[in-house]
């Protein structure tokens, strides 16, 4: 992920896009969600999953495994957003492989802005879990207990560094450390889980 943190500085110009969507922004995602009334259920940070490749995955049957699943998506469309900062270059079907709506939406405007952002960057951000909790989702008439969840991640662009196109250091966040909110749901139709709203301000220290 980025610097400032990447991904918050580029981010903090979408800001107002990403209220505007979320106010109007119903369901967390998918053809048809319950509502996630679940209580939550924090999860230490050192529980949180390697990012990978996103993979087929049978549905959830608990909380644990909602969470664990929802975090490698996050980390995924993480991969995409760094790739985008660095390459200049970013992948729309990437993107589609690893959320939708409201997320979708966020990150095709975020790599459009990455393509013209001059500084380069070195470095990964380091997503770990705060807490979070699930819901049903409903899909095609066939409920999915903890199909939808809602998580807060704590994103820490430390040993993220940049370099201004005329070789010096770019700024360092104020705020290396940021909690992030977002939401998944799971995919039945592609036995997948896809981040389906985030919440990036990059004002929340963690």
């Amino acid at each position: 992920m980025q610097i400032k943190t990447t991904r918050t500085a580029l981010g903090a110009a979408l800001a107002a896009a990403v209220l505007a969507l979320t106010a109007c922004a119903g369901n967390p995602g998918g053809p048809t969600t319950g509502t996630a009334t679940s209580t939550p259920t924090a999860v230490s940070p050192s529980a949180t999953p390697t990012p990978t490749a996103p993979a087929s995955v049978p549905p959830p049957t608990s909380d644990k495994e909602a969470l664990d699943q929802s975090m490698v998506a996050i980390n995924a469309f993480g991969k995409v957003l760094d790739n985008a900062s660095r390459t200049k270059n970013g992948d729309p079907a990437a993107l589609k492989a690893v959320s939708t709506k409201q997320a979708l939406d966020w990150g095709t405007q975020y790599v459009t802005k990455a393509a013209t952002d001059k500084t380069t960057y070195t470095g990964e951000v380091k997503n770990s879990l705060i807490s979070g909790f699930t819901g049903d989702l409903t899909y095609n008439g066939k409920a999915y207990p903890h199909g939808s969840a809602q998580l807060q991640v704590c994103e820490d662009s430390s040993n993220v560094v940049g370099t201004n196109p005329d070789g010096s250091p770019a700024s360092k966040p104020s705020v290396p450390r940021v909690t992030v909110g977002y939401w998944t749901e799971y995919d039945p139709a592609n036995a997948r889980w896809l981040v389906t709203k985030t919440f990036q301000d990059g004002t929340n220290a963690c």
